[in-house]
């Protein structure tokens, strides 16, 4: 019960001009498959993780990344932010 109490709600829609800028960094990271730290939410926290973005995927909004020897899908809605290391 406690835990839940903790937990941090998800962020609000991303404005347009965080949207561009989101779409930039990774469009960059695609092209030049340098490492990023991708803050986003999973169950009620978040979590950052150091990566690079593989694929992005219009369609369904979210992206692939790698890390280790490993891959995730990440939803775009539930990241936010994404730096450059």
């Amino acid at each position: 019960m406690q835990e839940q109490e903790n937990d941090v709600p998800l962020h609000e829609e991303l404005a347009d001009d965080q949207w561009q800028e989101l779409g930039m960094i990774i469009i960059d990271a695609l092209n030049h498959t340098h490492d990023v730290i991708v803050t986003y939410w999973v169950n009620g926290r978040y979590q950052e993780l150091t990566c690079t973005i593989d694929k992005l995927d219009e369609l369904n909004k979210r992206i692939k990344v790698v890390f280790s020897d490993d891959y995730e899908w990440l939803n775009l809605r539930l990241i936010k932010s994404i730096v450059q290391v």
